[in-house]
């Protein structure tokens, strides 16, 4: 409760501080913040990773098998080619975000893949993931999100 009133309360710190302790508290503030570059790197830099270790962890698991079954049973032809093409896609994905080459395409991509999460895992299961829940699609829109900042962010495209 305290930290909720501190953060409450921060935009009106520096008008209750005395003048001379107010260029203190302006550089804490940027030294414990990054700044929205940093932040926007950080942002990419942890979308690929979650990426990455999302197909990875499918591979080495061995859940290829039951996750293409899932497919079958919902009509896709081919289900254990289309998880390795998903697989790959996202390991591909992960790695243009990793190094920052056609991001916007990378995150079209994925994007792609966690609506199609949503669509064919997720909505049924609910909104939330964990304690409310079991496996909804409350984080499959935060990494949307997510996404859709990593992409807005990138100028070169």
């Amino acid at each position: 409760m305290a930290v909720l009133f501190a953060c409450a309360a921060m935009p009106f710190v520096p008008r209750m501080l005395p003048v001379r302790a107010r260029p203190v508290y302006k550089s804490a503030m940027r030294a414990l913040f990054p700044t929205l570059a940093q932040s926007l790197l950080v942002l990419r830099g942890y979308v690929a990773l979650l990426f990455l270790a999302h197909a990875v962890v499918r591979l080495a698991n061995g859940s290829v098998p039951q996750f293409g079954a899932f497919l079958e049973s919902r009509g896709f032809p081919y289900g254990t080619w289309v998880v390795m093409l998903i697989s790959a896609g996202e390991i591909a994905g992960a790695l243009m975000l990793a190094f920052g080459w056609r991001v916007r395409c990378a995150c079209a991509y994925l994007a792609f893949i966690v609506a199609m999460g949503i669509v064919l895992i997720h909505a049924g299961r609910g909104w939330f993931v964990g304690e409310h829940g079991a496996g909804g699609m409350e984080y499959s829109w935060l990494i949307l999100a997510a996404l859709l900042v990593t992409a807005s962010a990138d100028r070169r495209a």
